[in-house]
């Protein structure tokens, strides 16, 4: 008998149903389902996390402290969560495992690093406290459609054989604790203590990277010193339509006089249709989606967030219809021909006119590290079933497809007129659409709409009269959600000649964070008060010019050239070159680098919570102070006199969090205010449903605890 642990119940239950498919029938008892040969279990995604400075060294006291800082563990360790929802779960799980009838642990996390390993840390942990050595294999799923759960199911592999994908993960995971833990926690007490404020400045090897690159277009902006120069420019009519002509020289601006010698001589000299070439050109269709590609897309040409893109692209994957979505590839593996042929199958039969193409444009295993390209698949989405914005991305997504694959062809005319004027040529350009092909699922760039050209023929005289213009040089642009996401892919902007190449590059480590994270961390530097998004463009704030300006004179170097050495670090770990251990040595240098180089005389000190707080009562512990909120909890003010008051309610509060919810302002509100709130939709234990009640403030004077009441409930 088989047990089988999804990431997530939805995924569980896709599992049931698939395996339903092939006669197997389930029953749905609390935490799991059972058949005669499997048991199919869940997780609520991560159900271990590590251990907190604080559980290291066995303190009670949550408060930073900065003399035991930089904090290395000895040995990185995972607990479960502080959650009852988690714990019951882990029973559930612990408990199918030690089943006699149980010889075989199917891992079914997301097809990831991430993925990997936190399924891989709850089965280890049950083996190691159980003694236990049964076999464990891995459903690997290149996505969540019942015909791709069954292929992989009848292909699982060991467990072992995915090893470095945990791998890399663990690495990540130990590697943002030691510069993430440790330098947040620093740099947050050493500027606060100079302040008097409670300012969290959160310190990563990625985010703070993203804040550098934004810091560092905004500043090349701010400091941009604009020049003037003179270029050549003729805009005259002939045959009754204007031709304009632009000189490629350009003359400094006490250079006038050469650009008027210049101007004078080309208007002396006949202006004469050289040639009027015409070409039919075949359009090949743009290559499939990666991730970042289609988020790009759907940000500039929809306005949708990075954080909603993502969003509908997860709830469709979770649903079936298109492929794992955290793929850095443009193309597909070379034995996904069937299953592409299967796709078109079904879509010719919704009246697409479509062809397989086995070309090396599409399928090229070269191309494919982990994942292949973000595609549709055979499973099609009901009229209807979809919200908006899922719309619009499966769309997307689906027209991608449509094109690559589409059984026509794509045909531009384009006519390029050379003018000769002395010794100068000059060219104009323009194209004609002739046959659409792709261009009926893809939406025409701006660069491909049709630009008509004046009627001109070989030989024909053209009426000039070159002058000089004035014009400035112009500072970059700002950057926006898809440029940013382009320069993280590519972050020193490098050209090159081939796809090939460039794709060496991803796999060797050459970028920041990684499609699976990106989103988050861009979102989190918004959160941190680092950037902001105006107007589709991203800024940097005081927040964040403090932050790196400082991070600067300290020495501490978390740039984009230091997160890629970073990120190579963790490929080499991917392909077995360096061992985890050793990988988290490196860090454990580097760390004790960057702290050895502070000194507290370069911190100036930065208050973001100066401005008047809103108040949300008295404080039920002291009677005296106000409670404001912070970052992450409701404080009383009394945190600074003597006596101190440390009465703080935490958002991330356990007991909110283990019936779903979190501690809101309103909330926070009524327990100051009455002691007590009536909060609907608490979760059961059991996640068998919701509930309403009555959440009683319980101050002890030292901690803070809540109970439930359901008095109000029957009064009704």
């Amino acid at each position: 008998m088989r047990v089988i642990i999804a990431e997530k119940p939805s995924y569980a239950k896709t599992i049931v149903n698939a395996l339903e498919h092939i006669g197997e029938h389930f029953t749905r008892r609390d935490g799991y389902f059972e058949s005669i040969n499997y048991y199919v279990t869940w997780q609520f995604g991560h159900l271990f996390r590590l251990y907190t400075i604080e559980e290291y060294i066995n303190s009670e006291d949550k408060r930073w402290k900065e003399n035991i800082l930089p904090y290395i563990p000895k040995q990185f360790k995972f607990r479960l969560k502080d959650d009852n929802g988690a714990k019951k779960q882990y029973q559930v799980i612990r408990k199918l495992i030690n089943d006699k009838k149980v010889t075989e642990i199917v891992e079914s996390g997301d097809a990831d690093s991430e993925g990997n390993l936190l399924v891989t840390l709850v089965v280890s942990d049950v083996f190691r406290r159980d003694n236990l050595n049964k076999k464990r294999t891995r459903l690997w799923s290149s996505d969540q459609s019942e015909t791709t759960i069954i292929e992989s199911l009848n292909n699982l592999k060991d467990v072992n054989f995915y090893r470095n994908y945990s791998n890399e993960a663990y690495t990540r995971t130990c590697m943002d604790f030691l510069l993430g833990i440790n330098l947040t926690r620093k740099f947050s007490l050493m500027n606060n203590r100079l302040t008097g404020a409670r300012d969290i400045f959160s310190i990563g090897r990625c985010n703070t990277s993203i804040v550098d690159i934004i810091y560092e277009r905004d500043m090349e902006i701010k400091n941009f010193i604009p020049v003037q120069y003179w270029q050549l420019e003729s805009e005259e009519e002939t045959k009754g339509e204007i031709v304009k002509l632009i000189d490629k020289d350009k003359f400094e601006l006490v250079k006038e006089v050469k650009a008027k010698e210049l101007a004078e001589h080309l208007n002396s000299c006949k202006a004469i249709v050289e040639n009027v070439e015409e070409k039919l050109i075949t359009k090949t269709a743009p290559k499939l989606f990666s991730l970042p590609s289609v988020q790009g897309i759907l940000s500039d040409r929809y306005k949708i967030s990075l954080g909603d893109s993502l969003k509908a692209i997860q709830s469709l994957y979770e649903a079936g219809y298109v492929t794992y979505p955290r793929t850095n590839s443009e193309y597909l593996s070379e034995d996904e021909v069937g299953k592409v042929r299967g796709i078109i199958n079904k879509l010719n039969r919704e009246g697409y006119n479509l062809k397989l193409k086995e070309s090396k444009a599409i399928f090229n295993n070269a191309m494919v590290e982990s994942h292949s390209a973000l595609i549709i698949t055979s499973k099609l989405p009901p009229k209807g079933s979809l919200n908006k914005t899922e719309e619009i991305v499966y769309n997307t997504i689906k027209n991608r497809f449509i094109s690559k694959f589409l059984d026509e062809e794509t045909k531009i005319s384009q006519t390029i007129i050379t003018i000769t004027v002395g010794n100068r040529q000059y060219q104009l350009k323009g194209e004609v659409i002739k046959e659409k092909g792709f261009y009926n699922f893809e939406p025409l760039p701006k660069s491909k709409e049709t630009i008509t050209l004046p009627n001109l023929k070989k030989g024909d005289i053209v009426n000039i009269d070159f002058k000089p213009i004035k014009k400035e040089t112009k500072p970059p642009s700002k950057l926006n959600l898809k440029t940013l996401i382009k320069m993280l892919e590519n972050p020193f902007r490098k050209e090159y000649k081939t796809d090939e190449e460039a794709f060496k590059d991803v796999l060797e480590g050459i970028e920041i964070g990684t499609p699976a994270t990106r989103t988050g961390i861009i979102e989190n530097t918004k959160k941190y008060g680092y950037i902001i998004e105006s107007k589709g463009t991203l800024s940097i704030t005081d927040k964040g010019i403090y932050l790196i300006e400082t991070l600067r004179r300290l020495n501490i170097d978390i740039s984009k050239n230091r997160t890629v050495e970073f990120s190579k670090i963790l490929k080499k770990v991917f392909r077995n070159e360096l061992a985890p251990l050793a990988a988290v040595d490196i860090i454990k240098s580097e760390l004790n680098e960057m702290f050895d180089s502070i000194q507290e005389t370069k911190i100036e000190g930065f208050a973001s919570d100066n401005k008047e707080k809103e108040v949300l009562g008295i404080c039920p512990r002291c009677k005296k102070h106000n409670i404001v909120e912070g970052p992450k909890n409701f404080y009383c003010e009394g945190y600074k006199a003597n006596p101190k008051c440390e009465f703080a309610l935490w958002k991330e509060n356990p007991f909110f969090k283990s019936k779903g919810k979190k501690l809101s302002k309103a909330i926070a509100k009524r327990l100051i205010k009455e002691g007590k709130a009536h909060v609907r939709g608490l979760r059961k234990k059991d996640n068998s449903g919701v509930y309403d009640a009555d959440i009683i403030l319980d101050d002890t004077g030292k901690y803070v605890n809540f109970k439930l009441s359901f008095e109000n409930n029957k009064k009704k």
